[in-house]
Protein backbone atom coordinates (compact mmCIF):
# COMPACT_ATOMS: atom_id res chain seq x y z
CA UNK A 1 0.00 0.00 0.00
CA UNK A 2 3.17 2.88 0.87
CA UNK A 3 4.25 1.86 -2.11
CA UNK A 4 1.59 2.65 -4.43
CA UNK A 5 1.15 5.79 -2.30
CA UNK A 6 4.38 6.90 -2.86
CA UNK A 7 4.10 5.65 -6.98
CA UNK A 8 1.06 8.29 -6.76
CA UNK A 9 2.25 10.93 -5.31
CA UNK A 10 5.01 10.41 -8.22
CA UNK A 11 2.10 10.52 -11.18
CA UNK A 12 0.93 13.71 -9.45
CA UNK A 13 4.16 15.70 -9.88
CA UNK A 14 5.20 14.19 -12.80
CA UNK A 15 2.07 14.18 -15.40
CA UNK A 16 -0.07 17.18 -15.94
CA UNK A 17 -3.10 14.93 -16.56
CA UNK A 18 -4.28 12.18 -14.40
CA UNK A 19 -6.97 9.89 -15.00
CA UNK A 20 -7.58 6.79 -13.97
CA UNK A 21 -4.77 3.94 -12.14
CA UNK A 22 -4.78 0.27 -12.50
CA UNK A 23 -5.77 -0.20 -9.09
CA UNK A 24 -8.53 -1.46 -7.56
CA UNK A 25 -10.64 0.04 -4.91
CA UNK A 26 -8.79 -1.13 -2.19
CA UNK A 27 -5.26 0.05 -3.48
CA UNK A 28 -4.35 -2.80 -4.74
CA UNK A 29 -2.60 -3.62 -8.21
CA UNK A 30 -4.30 -4.79 -10.88
CA UNK A 31 -2.41 -7.03 -12.78
CA UNK A 32 -4.17 -9.40 -14.88
CA UNK A 33 -7.33 -8.50 -17.31
CA UNK A 34 -9.54 -11.01 -15.20
CA UNK A 35 -9.00 -8.89 -12.13
CA UNK A 36 -9.87 -5.50 -13.93
CA UNK A 37 -12.82 -7.60 -15.37
CA UNK A 38 -13.45 -7.98 -11.66
CA UNK A 39 -12.89 -4.61 -10.76
CA UNK A 40 -15.20 -3.78 -13.78
CA UNK A 41 -18.14 -5.36 -12.62
CA UNK A 42 -18.17 -4.27 -8.85
CA UNK A 43 -18.18 -0.72 -9.77
CA UNK A 44 -21.20 -1.76 -12.57
CA UNK A 45 -22.98 -3.05 -9.88
CA UNK A 46 -22.59 -0.06 -7.74
CA UNK A 47 -23.54 2.29 -10.64
CA UNK A 48 -26.97 0.41 -11.04
CA UNK A 49 -27.36 2.19 -7.76
CA UNK A 50 -26.49 5.73 -8.89
CA UNK A 51 -22.68 5.67 -8.46
CA UNK A 52 -19.95 7.06 -10.78
CA UNK A 53 -17.61 4.49 -12.25
CA UNK A 54 -13.45 4.85 -10.93
CA UNK A 55 -12.82 2.22 -13.70
CA UNK A 56 -14.29 1.77 -17.07
CA UNK A 57 -13.51 -0.60 -20.23
CA UNK A 58 -13.45 2.66 -22.44
CA UNK A 59 -12.07 6.11 -21.35
CA UNK A 60 -13.39 9.40 -21.29
CA UNK A 61 -11.73 11.08 -23.82
CA UNK A 62 -11.78 14.74 -24.22
CA UNK A 63 -11.57 16.11 -28.20
CA UNK A 64 -8.13 15.99 -29.09
CA UNK A 65 -7.08 13.58 -27.09
CA UNK A 66 -4.59 14.22 -23.76
CA UNK A 67 -2.68 17.20 -25.47
CA UNK A 68 -6.09 18.91 -26.38
CA UNK A 69 -7.03 19.01 -22.83
CA UNK A 70 -3.93 20.64 -22.12
CA UNK A 71 -4.25 22.77 -24.45
CA UNK A 72 -7.85 23.96 -24.46
CA UNK A 73 -6.07 25.18 -20.37
CA UNK A 74 -3.43 26.55 -21.13
CA UNK A 75 -5.58 28.91 -23.66
CA UNK A 76 -8.20 29.64 -21.14
CA UNK A 77 -6.79 29.87 -17.66
CA UNK A 78 -6.96 33.16 -16.54
CA UNK A 79 -4.08 34.14 -14.16
CA UNK A 80 -6.17 35.93 -10.84
CA UNK A 81 -4.89 39.39 -10.62
CA UNK A 82 -4.44 38.47 -6.74
CA UNK A 83 -2.31 35.83 -7.44
CA UNK A 84 -0.18 37.73 -9.89
CA UNK A 85 0.47 40.70 -7.37
CA UNK A 86 1.46 37.90 -4.93
CA UNK A 87 3.81 35.79 -7.31
CA UNK A 88 1.44 32.94 -6.19
CA UNK A 89 2.70 30.17 -8.13
CA UNK A 90 1.44 26.27 -8.06
CA UNK A 91 -1.52 23.71 -9.09
CA UNK A 92 -4.74 23.11 -7.91
CA UNK A 93 -6.40 19.74 -9.03
CA UNK A 94 -9.82 19.29 -9.37
CA UNK A 95 -12.17 15.76 -9.81
CA UNK A 96 -15.20 16.12 -11.82
CA UNK A 97 -17.48 13.56 -13.66
CA UNK A 98 -18.01 13.08 -17.09
CA UNK A 99 -21.33 12.54 -18.02
CA UNK A 100 -23.43 10.22 -19.81
CA UNK A 101 -23.92 12.57 -22.53
CA UNK A 102 -20.05 14.05 -22.24
CA UNK A 103 -21.00 16.89 -19.96
CA UNK A 104 -18.99 17.91 -17.11
CA UNK A 105 -20.18 17.68 -13.65
CA UNK A 106 -19.65 17.46 -9.94
CA UNK A 107 -16.73 19.43 -10.13
CA UNK A 108 -14.81 19.22 -7.00
CA UNK A 109 -11.67 20.57 -5.68
CA UNK A 110 -8.69 18.16 -4.00
CA UNK A 111 -5.62 20.81 -3.62
CA UNK A 112 -6.49 23.95 -3.27
CA UNK A 113 -3.84 26.77 -3.99
CA UNK A 114 -5.85 29.96 -3.15
CA UNK A 115 -9.41 31.15 -3.36
CA UNK A 116 -9.14 32.68 -6.95
CA UNK A 117 -6.98 30.31 -8.27
CA UNK A 118 -9.71 27.63 -7.67
CA UNK A 119 -12.45 29.54 -8.17
CA UNK A 120 -10.74 29.90 -12.14
CA UNK A 121 -9.77 26.39 -12.01
CA UNK A 122 -13.54 25.79 -11.54
CA UNK A 123 -14.94 28.04 -14.26
CA UNK A 124 -12.19 26.63 -16.57
CA UNK A 125 -13.23 23.21 -15.93
CA UNK A 126 -16.96 23.90 -16.45
CA UNK A 127 -16.10 25.44 -19.86
CA UNK A 128 -14.86 22.40 -20.72
CA UNK A 129 -16.54 21.14 -24.07
CA UNK A 130 -18.05 17.76 -24.32
CA UNK A 131 -16.00 14.88 -23.74
CA UNK A 132 -16.44 11.70 -25.70
CA UNK A 133 -18.51 9.70 -22.90
CA UNK A 134 -16.54 6.39 -20.89
CA UNK A 135 -18.21 3.32 -21.71
CA UNK A 136 -18.81 -0.22 -20.21
CA UNK A 137 -20.77 -3.15 -22.38
CA UNK A 138 -20.66 -0.44 -24.92
CA UNK A 139 -23.40 2.00 -22.97
CA UNK A 140 -22.22 5.72 -21.73
CA UNK A 141 -21.46 5.66 -18.18
CA UNK A 142 -20.67 8.57 -15.24
CA UNK A 143 -16.75 8.37 -14.84
CA UNK A 144 -14.46 10.49 -12.76
CA UNK A 145 -11.65 12.04 -14.12
CA UNK A 146 -8.74 14.34 -12.23
CA UNK A 147 -7.31 16.79 -13.83
CA UNK A 148 -4.20 20.00 -12.21
CA UNK A 149 -4.43 23.40 -13.48
CA UNK A 150 -1.14 25.04 -13.04
CA UNK A 151 -0.78 28.84 -12.27
CA UNK A 152 3.08 29.49 -13.26
CA UNK A 153 4.83 33.00 -14.14
CA UNK A 154 6.85 33.14 -16.64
Amino acid sequence: MMKMLKHLGLCLLALPLIVSCSTSKNGAELSQPSQLSQEVQSVKSETAQGKIYEVAEEEAEFPGGHVGLLTYIRNHVKYPASALETNLQGMVILRFVVERDGSVGDVNITKSLSPDCDKESVRLIKSLPKFKPAKIDGKPVRKWFTVPVRFILQ
